[in-house]
């Protein structure tokens, strides 16, 4: 087995993490606008708190298992179809045919899937202006930074 080195471990860490919480928060907010639900609804009956609901529909920042859990339990699905990642590809005629078969009532309606992305929209947004906060709060008298994915950055 070829032996890889520390700087390719981490990157295709990285990578896989990335890719995880783009299909997590994609499935959370699906299945979340296919109940009708809002972040805050999805919050209480979790007992996961908005901001970590947030956290996980916006991919970024970490989270413990069990909040998953707390969160798939509400959405009636178990973690491991929240982690799977979305198709991607042309679709045949089989798949078509499965899913015209498929009742009205499992299909999301747009109005609820827009609702639920313009509230992720809001979620990111009250993020973004939390994190400027900090940072020009914090931050040095004369030190130039600016912030990326919530972190702050020197402009060297």
């Amino acid at each position: 087995m070829k032996t890889l080195n520390p700087k390719t471990v981490k990157a295709r860490a990285e990578r896989a993490l990335e890719s995880a919480r783009k299909d997590l928060s994609a499935n959370i907010l699906v299945r979340r606008a296919t109940l009708q639900l809002s972040q805050v609804d999805l919050a209480e009956r979790s007992g996961v708190s908005r901001p970590v609901i947030s956290k996980l529909e916006t991919a970024i920042g970490d989270f413990q298992i069990s909040a998953l859990a707390k969160v798939a339990a509400v959405l009636d699905c178990p973690v491991a179809e929240l982690l799977a990642p979305g198709f991607i590809g042309p679709v045949t005629d089989a798949q078509i045919t499965e899913r015209f078969k498929t009742p009205r009532t499992e299909f999301v309606k747009g109005a609820d899937l827009w609702a639920a992305l313009e509230e992720v929209s809001e979620s990111r947004k009250a993020t973004a202006r939390a994190v400027d906060r900090r940072v020009s709060s914090g931050g040095r008298k004369g030190s130039a930074s600016l912030v990326v994915y919530g972190r702050k950055k020197s402009k060297n």
